[in-house]
């Protein structure tokens, strides 16, 4: 094998070869340097082991340990907080202090005294807001592992293999991009209508489609291009194949629904805030409309702050991301 700085002997043309050079080079000098630094109770093939080394692992690694710095250095503080409910036959409603808690529990204990001694809760607003949930950005590969992560339940690696796999079949375009915009060029109406077959998602597809239902949209620019490739898209139709396992139903499945959603109007919802004041003392709930009542359900409770999570995969995906350290 080489020697470390060998790998670097030769000119460099692009940054995944630069990150690859480092990646090997450093490998190679720190397994050898600390290979008989350390007694590692192993044995095999494992005496053989790699200590890796990646331009990206080091700052990754930072936000994981920063997190548990985080969780390690909180102390539990001890809060109050007035809840109230209201039920009726039609179900019950849970209001929200707008103060949210306290961390005093002699002003949390008078305010509640107050409530408790005039509980008549009184209308004071109904705002009823149209909710809009934009279409996401065509798909590019931190966006997959994330989806894949979240939904899915699968991991970066595992979900790379598998989109390679669909990949090299023929099913979905090349899975390692940064692009999340197409190009004017691209014939997306032609990409959804090789789905119109599907027996899960046809029938959305063949919609989309219908200029008589105006749910088409072209699709939003992330604002990224790689100038390399496409974002990800199904690139041939299936309903699934002899070899293929559950995850790559999940992942092609994933694939075929971003596509289909980004090129998607919004959806469009609606939402009813109802705001009620017991006392001088504001709640709110969503959903249910009342003129006033007397709360089934008023009480005074405890609780402590707890300290962040740890980091999920798709949440140090995200920081990797914003901080732009490839994957």
């Amino acid at each position: 094998l080489a020697r470390p700085n060998k790998l670097f002997a030769d000119a460099v043309d692009a940054r995944q070869e630069i990150d690859l050079r480092i990646g090997a080079s450093f490998t190679r000098f720190q397994t050898m340097l600390l290979k008989d630094a350390f007694v590692l109770d192993v044995s095999g093939e494992e005496r053989n082991m790699v200590l890796s080394y990646g331009p990206c692992q080091f700052p990754t690694l930072g936000f994981i340990v920063e997190r548990f710095w985080e969780i390690q250095a909180h102390e539990p503080e001890e809060f109050w907080t007035i809840n109230c409910s209201h039920t009726s036959d039609e179900g019950t409603a849970s209001f929200i202090w707008i103060r949210g808690h306290l961390f005093d529990y002699s002003s949390a204990v008078v305010i509640y005294e107050m409530c408790v001694h005039e509980p008549m809760a009184t209308v004071q607003n109904v705002r009823n807001q149209e909710k809009l949930k934009y279409p996401p950005y065509p798909l590019s590969t931190v966006e997959l592992q994330k989806r894949a992560s979240r939904c899915c339940r699968m991991s970066s690696e595992h979900t790379m293999k598998v989109a390679e796999e669909l990949y090299q079949a023929g099913f979905i375009s090349y899975p390692r991009t940064e692009t999340d915009s197409f190009s004017p060029n691209t014939d997306l109406h032609a990409i959804v209508r090789e789905q119109v077959d599907h027996p899960d998602w046809g029938t959305y597809a063949q919609r989309l489609l219908n200029p008589e239902e105006r749910l088409w949209r072209n699709p939003s620019n992330g604002g990224h291009d790689d100038k390399a490739h496409p974002p990800i898209h199904p690139t041939k139709f299936s309903t699934g194949e002899n070899n293929w396992s559950p995850d790559h139903k999940k992942v092609y499945e994933l694939v075929v629904r971003h596509f289909l959603a980004c090129c998607s109007q919004p959806a469009v919802g609606a939402e009813t805030t109802v705001e009620v004041d017991i006392a001088g003392e504001q709640f709110n709930a969503s959903g249910r409309v009342v003129l006033a009542f007397v709360p089934t359900s008023l009480t005074l409770d405890s609780g402590v702050t707890r300290p962040p999570p740890l980091l999920a995969e798709a949440d140090l995906l995200s920081c990797m991301d914003k901080a732009g350290i490839g994957t």
